[in-house]
């Protein structure tokens, strides 16, 4: 079987009958993998090193959905070759390219082991070991394909899908005798080493004072464990089976997980990016957005096609500045929090929190798991949604959304002072939160702006105080008599009817329980037979 057929997701059918759906029975791709081919796709000897010389005691096995047929013959050789109990993760809390470290803290996991795409987003609690798997390249067709739309006088910065990284050093060394200016985007070392990825420590995260929450970051209680925040609700690494001093350590300044890739500002004009990957992946949409300036070239390993992105970029951004004018006008914001493994995600919710305020915009947070138009719908009361969450998933096309999903730069350019749009664009959350301290100081010896703004949406110029609609109070009022009462949205989403999942405990009588009805949608049991159509 060959490398692609690996990574390959199963084919099933979901148009069968009742009968069948119930004796089918589910075949174990994995297992029909030899097992040169099994240890050349996920490393499973690296896997074996890194547990065995770290002595980890229980492993997380994340795979992404197309990688889960695989999951079980994966899960046998390790079980084989090592001594550590392992359990298989799928269905992530948010994207599969983030480490779902909550989900493995559950499990009481001391390692997790991710396989497949990955954002390089890094971790806060527990080691982690990267297994990108090695797709087919053909290193020929790319050259020859690349070369064709570059120019030979133009420099060319080599950047790939975590994929293909493997390939990098061996398509620079042939480029280079077309071209002498190449530049390679390498993915930082300690990605690919046979050691796990230790976890940053609480020393290396940004150092602010996030607002203390009654839940924490899972929706956990705050009287339970499992999350190990401490009580500035910044994330702290628990104790694990390995030291993790002896875990790999990776080099402080990168950009989307790789090295030596410059900054866009620093690039020449008529350097060009050669991407080797997917044209419509969500790593080259965000790529793009940042290096929005130099044009990309994009070779497609899987359909051995090359196209440039200029335009897709440029309308990119126009609807990009788009959202951030619907920001501007916003007057309130819900924070999605679409991430519970990017290191300094609570520092970034605790600095928007104080922008929002600063801007006299309210804002509600809200944590459910995946994000589709349907949960969101339901609260109509918000005016636009800030997503929190790695790179590669912040950038969601919000055309489907009744509401604008705006990402956490957007909303500080709309919210902070001075801010205009360049064209530069930032995912770093540690960038982001330096910029917000920056917003906040000059807000804070100013104060709010009242003075009227060009709306690029209405064409007319709009001040603050038309945008509230006469509605200039907080979330919270003081009536008469010392009670506190919601007023504006905060009032609107009190008095609804249902107020989302509430375990009341101890208030509810204890009831006997009753058998309900079994089988599948197409027939349950005891249903009346439908009535026969006469002839």
């Amino acid at each position: 079987m060959s490398v692609e057929d690996a990574v390959t997701p199963s084919q099933t059918a979901f148009s069968l009958l009742g009968d069948e759906v119930l004796e089918r029975e589910v075949a174990d791709a994995g297992a029909t993998l030899d097992s040169t081919t099994l240890q050349h796709v996920f490393e499973l000897d690296r896997c074996v090193t890194a547990i065995t010389d770290h002595g980890f005691k229980r492993v997380g096995l994340q795979f992404p959905d197309a990688l889960l047929p695989n999951a079980s013959a994966v899960y046998h050789y390790l079980t084989d070759n090592t001594d550590a109990s392992l359990f298989i993760m799928g269905d992530t809390s948010y994207g599969s390219c983030c480490v779902d470290e909550v989900a493995a803290e559950h499990a009481n996991a001391d390692l997790i082991i991710h396989f497949g795409h990955s954002c390089l987003s890094r971790t806060t609690r527990l080691p982690t070991l990267f297994v990108f798997g090695q797709l087919p390249l053909d290193v020929e067709d790319c050259i020859r394909q690349a070369t064709a739309k570059i120019a030979v006088d133009r420099s060319i910065v080599l950047v790939s899908a975590v994929e293909y990284a493997y390939a990098l050093d061996q398509v620079a060394l042939q480029l280079q005798a077309s071209h002498t200016q190449v530049v390679v985007g390498r993915l930082d070392p300690a990605f690919s080493s046979a050691s796990p990825l230790a976890p940053l420590s609480p020393e290396s995260l940004a150092e602010t004072e996030p607002e203390v929450a009654d839940t924490h970051a899972c929706g956990c209680a705050s009287s339970q464990a499992c999350c190990n925040e401490d009580q500035s609700g910044v994330q702290t690494v628990p104790s694990q089976t390995a030291d993790v001093n002896t875990l790999e350590q990776p080099q402080q300044q990168h950009r989307f997980g790789r090295v030596d890739l410059p900054e866009p500002s620093k690039l020449a004009e008529d350097a060009c990016i050669l991407f080797i990957g997917e044209a419509n992946s969500r790593f080259l949409t965000s790529f793009t957005m940042q290096y929005n300036q130099t044009e990309v070239v994009c070779y497609n390993p899987v359909k051995s096609t090359c196209q440039t992105q200029d335009l897709r970029t440029n309308k990119r951004l126009m609807r990009r500045y788009f959202l951030t004018q619907k920001v501007k006008e916003a007057q309130s914001v819900g924070i999605l929090i679409g991430t519970l493994g990017v290191a300094n995600y609570m520092h970034v919710i605790a600095q928007i929190k104080q922008l929002c305020k600063a801007a006299e915009k309210q804002y509600f947070v809200f944590l459910m798991g995946k994000l589709n138009p349907a949960k969101l719908a339901n609260f109509s009361e918000v005016d636009v949604y800030c997503l929190i969450a790695c790179h590669e998933n912040s950038m969601l096309d919000s055309s489907e959304f009744f509401k604008p999903l705006v990402t956490p730069y957007e909303l500080e350019l709309a919210c902070g002072p001075d801010r205009e749009w360049t064209g530069r664009y930032e995912f770093d959350f540690q960038t982001l939160i330096a910029d917000m301290r920056e917003d906040l100081l000059k807000m804070d010896q100013t104060g709010p702006s009242n003075e009227p703004h060009f709306s690029l949406i209405s064409q007319s110029y709009v001040s603050r105080d038309s945008d509230r609609d006469g509605d200039t109070s907080t979330a919270l009022s003081l009536r008469q008599g010392g009670a506190m009462v919601a007023t504006g949205q905060a009032r609107s989403l009190a008095e609804r009817s249902y107020q989302g999942l509430d375990p009341r405990l101890g208030e509810t009588p204890v009831e006997q329980a009753i058998e309900g009805r079994t089988g599948i949608a197409i027939g349950y049991d005891k249903e009346p037979e439908p009535a026969s159509s006469s002839q």
